[in-house]
């Protein structure tokens, strides 16, 4: 299977998907009829990255998994004290949780926000180690979030 994408600065043809106003933004879904077969392969250098994106998503879910299966995050959470692991989920999720204030002093709810919300409830509870893991997932899914945006300007 080909990834590809349509160079959207090029005229629309007529009757196509693209032929309206969203063409002046950019916004196509193309189709091999509408393009007449000129895609433009997927770049080498994002194909990689976003298999290693798979690769370590997949190997840090693997590990949340595993570590809960055999209650490694409850030996974790008894063997490192409450103020080292609240410190490393502040550390860790600082650039998350500024964005999620400055969202808020903006009256903007962000799906960062309902997962500090869930941060804070694991923190109240003394289980920082899931509120590590809720950290985890929400700075990749910045990095996630980043790298698109990158890519599509």
């Amino acid at each position: 299977m080909t990834i590809s994408v349509r160079n959207t600065s090029a005229p629309p043809l007529e009757g196509s998907c693209c032929a309206d106003e969203t063409s002046a933004v950019g916004c196509c879904a193309a189709t091999p009829s509408d393009s007449g077969g000129s895609f433009a392969p997927l770049g080498r250098f994002t194909r990689q990255i976003l298999t290693l994106f798979t690769v370590v998503f997949g190997a840090v879910l693997f590990v949340v998994v595993l570590g809960e299966w055999f209650g490694l995050f409850e030996l974790y959470t008894k063997r490192v004290s409450w103020p080292f692991g609240l410190a490393a989920v502040l550390v860790g999720g600082y650039p998350v949780f500024r964005n999620v204030v400055r969202a808020s002093l903006r009256r903007r709810i962000t799906s960062h926000t309902l997962m500090t919300v869930g941060v804070l409830a694991a923190l109240a509870l003394g289980e920082w180690a899931t509120a590590a893991v809720v950290v985890l997932f929400m700075r990749v899914a910045d990095f996630a979030e980043g790298f698109t945006a990158d890519r599509a300007r």
